[in-house]
């Protein structure tokens, strides 16, 4: 898992907000798209009553962030991600590039997610390397 993990890391660091990378089949991993992960998708604890931190992800492949910390203060980043079929699972990863000064800690920080189930309410996903799953909210626009 780990080396899957390495792979689409390294597709990340060959990735900038205005390139688009093929993928390669003999890598392991096939670069797919994902229509309805476009747009902004809110993060709750109560089940989507309530928003503490939202996602936006765009066509060209970027996305921004931001929100409130548990511990107080709001925050912002932005960054690249890609969607791809790695193993037998779909998964997004992403890499932060413009954080603000709240979480500096994370610029250049990459991570992908498995796609446990997308449609155009409901986003849930499971952390790679936690195992946690989450579900987040579409917006409406």
């Amino acid at each position: 898992m780990k080396y899957a993990i390495m792979r689409s890391l390294a597709l990340l660091l060959m990735m900038s907000s205005s390139q688009s990378v093929l993928a390669s089949t003999s890598s392991g991993w096939i670069k797919v798209s994902e229509p309805l992960l476009y747009g902004i998708w809110g993060n709750s604890n109560d089940g989507g009553a309530t928003f503490s931190r939202f996602d936006e992800y765009l066509k060209d492949g970027t996305f921004r962030v931001w929100g409130s910390l548990p511990e107080g203060g709001d925050y912002e980043a932005e960054g690249v991600y890609v969607n791809l079929y790695d193993n037998g699972q779909k998964k997004s990863c992403a890499r932060y590039t413009k954080v603000s000064e709240e979480i500096s800690h994370l610029v250049d920080h990459s991570f992908c997610v498995i796609i446990m189930s997308i449609n155009e309410r409901q986003f849930s996903f499971k952390d790679s390397d936690s195992g946690k799953v989450s579900v987040t909210y579409r917006m409406p626009q």
